[in-house]
């Protein structure tokens, strides 16, 4: 039986359409999440903050998401 491949797409969004209508989960498998509450906070502080004044774009990195069969 072949192996699926996977293929990863590059592109831009909007972080709030990132964040829209989506449910996120870590799997076992990844390394253990690291960030504490702060940490988390003041992320969605700065985030929420960009939206709200309205800024053009803002840079997250990097964020690989891979849709479950079942969904």
């Amino acid at each position: 039986m072949p192996q699926e491949t996977s293929r990863i797409e590059a592109k831009e969004i909007k972080v709030r359409d990132l964040l829209s209508n989506h449910l996120f989960e870590i799997p076992i498998y990844q390394r253990p999440f690291s960030w504490n509450e702060d940490n988390f906070q003041a992320l969605v502080e700065d985030v929420s903050d960009a939206m709200e004044s309205g800024e053009e774009s803002y840079f997250l990195g990097t964020v690989l998401l891979r849709r479950k069969k079942n969904d």
